[in-house]
């Protein structure tokens, strides 16, 4: 995580607007846990420990924002609560991408042996889930590298 602090700091210093939310504190983590009923896989967590939620370019990665989970787009809970109201998603999914095409979710029922979990993207229309990563932590990279590459085009 402290990379990719690194790398977003570096962005910001050329003039791209990443936001964050800041620091999210211990107890709306464990709150957010307790909505989705599933502990939060170690890199989300520590996404929210340091970072908190983040937005670039018309774009969001949910989490917490001043110690809220569900107070707009760019809360967790939130988000997870505005997808379910309008599609089917399986009671197992937190979703921490939406506004784009299909929403990016945490698959806690993949959970892996180390805490992990998949990311996966659900095709709100038909229900079909497709695996996009192993982890929160692979995925976020991706993300980041991908809105610059959409802003920048």
């Amino acid at each position: 995580m402290d990379n990719l602090a690194a790398t977003i700091a570096r962005y910001r210093a050329s003039g791209l607007p990443f936001e964050t939310a800041g620091p999210a504190p211990e107890a709306a983590i464990r709150q957010l846990e307790a909505r989705c009923g599933y502990e939060l896989p170690p890199s989300y967590r520590a996404f929210l420990e340091r970072i908190g939620s983040l937005s670039f370019h018309g774009r969001h990665i949910a989490g917490v924002v001043a110690g809220r989970i569900d107070t707009g787009p760019s809360c967790a809970w939130y988000v997870t609560e505005l997808v379910r109201g309008q599609f089917e998603l399986p009671p197992d999914v937190l979703v921490i991408e939406w506004g784009v095409y299909d929403p990016a979710c945490l698959d806690f029922g993949r959970r892996r042996p180390d805490g992990e979990v998949p990311v996966a993207r659900f095709d709100p229309h038909t229900g079909v889930s497709l695996t996009t990563d192993p982890s929160f932590g692979v995925w976020l990279p991706v993300w980041v590298r991908e809105a610059v590459i959409e802003a920048e085009g």
